[in-house]
């Protein structure tokens, strides 16, 4: 996933890196995710237009949570 724009903390990569051993693998074969992909978009909307983590994390992305804030909005 890639986001771009001013307001945004530029020149970084977020998340952990699983390793590339067969074991670390999914199926053995992609990378394993280490965070669910909708925390990302989601952290957006609350940082820069102030949407309600409540709301995002039961009606806009049911069943998410979004972890810790990694800071993405400057």
């Amino acid at each position: 996933m890639v986001f771009a724009g001013g307001a945004l903390n530029g020149g970084r990569i977020l998340g952990d890196w699983p390793g590339l051993a067969e074991a670390d693998l999914y199926n053995r074969r992609d990378l394993m995710p280490t965070r669910d992909v909708r925390a990302y978009p989601a952290w957006v909307m609350h940082d820069l237009i102030g949407v309600n983590r409540r709301a995002i994390e039961g009606s806009i992305f049911p069943g998410l949570d979004m972890g810790s804030n990694p800071g993405i909005v400057a």
